[in-house]
């Protein structure tokens, strides 16, 4: 479990999640029947998801950290010192992420 540090990382992340989701619905990756069958499929998709994200994605992370541009917050390189709307934020490793607070 990491804590999400900066808008960029934010939505590398976000992109991660939904990719994931739709590598798992997709049914293209069922696992084997085999015990455990389930769990490898599922950490297959999640390490397809995070492959692709961190290498770029499919353009969901631009289009999210675009957004976030456009509404005025800063990224870590350019923070003020104000709390970043990302922060407190975990991502749990497994498709969810958990608000923490300090």
């Amino acid at each position: 479990m990491g804590q999400i540090r900066d808008a960029a990382e934010g939505a590398r992340t976000l992109e991660s999640i939904l990719l994931k989701q739709l590598i798992q619905d997709s049914g293209a990756f069922k696992g084997m029947s085999q015990a455990g069958g389930k769990i490898y499929g599922e950490m297959f998709c999640e390490a397809l998801a995070n492959a692709v994200a961190q290498s770029g994605g499919v353009g969901i992370a631009k289009l999210v950290e675009g957004s976030f541009e456009k509404a005025g917050v800063e990224s870590a390189a350019g923070a003020t010192g104000e709390a970043h709307p990302t922060e407190g934020f975990l991502y749990d490793g497994h498709g969810g992420v958990d608000r923490r607070l300090k």
